[in-house]
C-alpha cells in the first residue's frame, strides 16, 4: 500500500472516529431545550448524553473480538450504516424514548468504531511512524468531546434540536461511500468464537459498575448537607445497595474472564491466588 492511499485511509477513519466522539457531547447544551419541548423533566433528558457513555463503555470490550472476527472493510461499513441508522431514528420523532433508541444505536456503533480506528492506525503504519499517528488518534479523541457542547450551543441558537442529528447524518453518509469507495481489506478473519455468557456477564458486570458510580454519585454527592439521620438514612441506604451491586459486578466480569482462555477481557491480574478464583471487589 502507498503512502497516499495509506494516508486517504487514516483520514477517513479519523473524521469518521471525531463525528462519533463529537457526537457524544453534542447533546449536552441541548438538554434543557430537548426536555421543554418534549415535556420531560432535566434528569430525565440527561440519559441522552450518560446512556451515550454507559453503551460505548459496555460495548468497548466485545469491540476486539469483532475486529478478529470481520475484516477491516466489513467492520467499518457496517459500523457506519448502525452509526446512520440510529441517527436517522433520532429526529423523527418527539417520543423520547426513541429518540434514547437512536441515541444508544449511535453509541454501540461508536464504541466499536473508536477501538476499530486505533487498532487500525496502529496497523497501517510502520512502528516507527506509530508514535506520530497515536498522537494524531489522541487530538480527536480529545478535540471530538471537547467541541462538541460549543458546536450544539451554537446551532440550538439558530435551529431546533433536530439539527443535531442532522448535522451527524450527512458527514456519516459521505464516510461510508468514501469507505466503500476506498477503504480495501487490511486485515483479516480469524476463527474466533465470541462467548455469549462472557460477554453477557461483562455487559452486566460493567453496567451495573458504571451505573453505581452514577447512583451514588447522586444520592450522596448531590446531598452533601445532611442534617437529619432520616435523611442519611434514605441516601446511605441506596448508596450501600449499589456498593454491593458494583462488588458483584466487578466478581462477574472477572470469574467470567477467568474460566475462558479465550476471553473477552484479559483478567489474569485478577487472579491472585492463581486457581482461576478471582478476588472481592475491584482487583
Amino acid at each position: 500500500m502507498n503512502a497516499k492511499k495509506r494516508n486517504l485511509i487514516a483520514i477517513i477513519l479519523l473524521v469518521t472516529a471525531f463525528v462519533a466522539l463529537l457526537n457524544q457531547t453534542l447533546m449536552i447544551t441541548a438538554l434543557p431545550v430537548m426536555a421543554k419541548t418534549l415535556h420531560i423533566s432535566l434528569n430525565l433528558a440527561q440519559w441522552l448524553t450518560a446512556g451515550y457513555v454507559l453503551t460505548v463503555g459496555l460495548i468497548t470490550p466485545i469491540s476486539a473480538n469483532l475486529i478478529e472476527k470481520f475484516t477491516s472493510r466489513q467492520i467499518f461499513l457496517s459500523i457506519v450504516l448502525v452509526f446512520i441508522l440510529g441517527t436517522l431514528i433520532g429526529p423523527l420523532t418527539n417520543n423520547f424514548a426513541i429518540i434514547l433508541l437512536g441515541r444508544l444505536i449511535q453509541a454501540a456503533a461508536g464504541g466499536v468504531l473508536v477501538t476499530f480506528v486505533m487498532v487500525s492506525m496502529i496497523s497501517l503504519y510502520a512502528p516507527e511512524q506509530r508514535g506520530l499517528v497515536m498522537g494524531y488518534v489522541s487530538l480527536v479523541i480529545s478535540a471530538g468531546p471537547a467541541i462538541g457542547p460549543t458546536l450544539s450551543g451554537l446551532i440550538m441558537n439558530f435551529y431546533p434540536w433536530q439539527a443535531l442529528f442532522y448535522l451527524i447524518l450527512p458527514i456519516m453518509i459521505l464516510a461510508f461511500i468514501a469507505g466503500w469507495l476506498w477503504l480495501p481489506n487490511y486485515t483479516e478473519k480469524h476463527a474466533t468464537t465470541i462467548d455469549v455468557r462472557s460477554v453477557i456477564s461483562s455487559i452486566l458486570g460493567i453496567g451495573l459498575i458504571m451505573s453505581s458510580i452514577s447512583i451514588l454519585r447522586k444520592r450522596v454527592v448531590g446531598k452533601r448537607n445532611v442534617s437529619h439521620w432520616d435523611n442519611c438514612h434514605a441516601v446511605l441506604y441506596p448508596a450501600t445497595i449499589q456498593s454491593q451491586n458494583t462488588i458483584v459486578g466487578s466478581e462477574s466480569v472477572q470469574t467470567a474472564q477467568l474460566q475462558h482462555d479465550d476471553c473477552e477481557l484479559d483478567a489474569d491480574l485478577c487472579d491472585s491466588h492463581g486457581d482461576g478464583s478471582a478476588d472481592s471487589g475491584l482487583c
